[in-house]
């Protein structure tokens, strides 16, 4: 394992948001206008945990609702489907852990391409994971279900897996000019009822290496692990009045 012992001679400035639990269509908008603040210059490199007050399920920038979420299930069981401003598959909120994080491509010590900023990005969370015990192993050399319509049956080489094979994380990228924003979802508890008539398509394993670690000590693993693996300070913080009012305005097609 390389060495991650954090170097204060070295490290840039984050800033740091723990937001907790929010409402799904906050969550999509407060991120989408953390990337504009980014972009615009007017907000530095954010890292922001939160978690959901209700299940729901965010789907890609360009994915197709009709084709790969039962749209009729999701009514019955009364999950909320929200468009997200990433890519990907369609994830499941509500029992998981989410964190965003937004900065501009010359924040990048590595080239700009997806596969670098997935590696790069993801470093953080690997660490995390490792520090709390989860053994990860060698993604798949070939995509597994990849039209699958959830995300956690989508596997591939940029994935972090268990030692089962199982995919620990769902992430997407969106770029919008110089700002890039990766979203990711780490499984953390198990959900009550079963969810998988939810999706279209092979259905995700249902692993939880995560549930017997609380959420503080969670959360805090996570910053420290963006801290350690990417050489960067967390420094806690919170929405400017021009993020809050850019949600705000985002929220209704957010």
């Amino acid at each position: 394992m390389a060495d991650t012992t954090l170097n204060p001679a070295r490290c840039r400035v984050w800033r740091l948001i723990l937001h907790g639990e929010q409402n799904p269509a906050w969550n999509m908008a407060v991120d989408e206008a953390i990337l504009d603040a980014v972009g615009a210059g007017i907000a530095p490199p954010t890292l922001r945990l939160y978690t959901w007050s209700a299940m729901s399920i965010s789907v890609g920038r360009f994915q197709s609702i009709s084709k790969t979420i039962n749209r009729q299930a999701c009514a019955a069981m009364e999950v909320q489907i929200l468009r997200r401003p990433t890519g990907g598959r369609g994830v499941l909120h509500g029992t998981d852990q989410t964190l965003s994080v937004a900065l501009q491509s010359s924040d990048l010590p590595v080239a700009g391409s997806i596969p670098g900023i997935y590696r790069y990005l993801g470093g953080g969370i690997r660490v995390a994971l490792e520090a709390l015990g989860v053994a990860i192993a060698a993604p798949p050399i070939q995509a597994r279900n990849a039209g699958a319509g959830d995300c956690f049956a989508d596997v591939s080489q940029l994935d972090l897996v268990a030692s089962s094979g199982d995919k620990l994380i769902g992430s997407a990228l969106c770029r919008r000019g110089s700002a890039i924003l990766m979203q990711s979802s780490i499984r953390h508890f198990e959900p009550s009822d079963a969810y998988d008539v939810l999706f279209v398509g092979a259905s995700s394993p249902r692993s939880y290496p995560l549930e017997e670690v609380d959420d503080e000590t969670l959360s805090a693993a996570l910053v420290r692990g963006f801290e350690s693996a990417l050489q960067v300070r967390c420094t806690e913080s919170d929405l400017t009045d021009w993020e809050l009012e850019r949600a705000a305005y985002l929220l209704p097609r957010a």
